[in-house]
């Protein structure tokens, strides 16, 4: 499964990108991919150097109102 949170670097994203996190690293996890989405660099810089170790973790920078970056 790919989760897609907006959002990511605020407190209640960035704690649901960890609780996603932590599932997807038990054997028997549905979530593959955890993106996260937020309009911040440097916020999204924190986020992305906290889980740089992480396979299921990717860093979008960008705007929920911009379809085209979503898609």
């Amino acid at each position: 499964m790919k989760v897609l949170v907006t959002g990511a670097t605020g407190f209640f994203g960035s704690t649901f990108v960890d609780t996603l996190l932590r599932q997807s690293e038990q054997q028997d996890a549905d979530i593959v991919r955890v993106a996260a989405f937020a309009r911040s660099e440097s916020r999204l810089a924190k986020l992305a150097d906290k889980y740089d170790d992480r396979q299921a973790f990717r860093p979008f920078l960008g705007d929920i109102r911009d379809y085209d970056r979503l898609v």
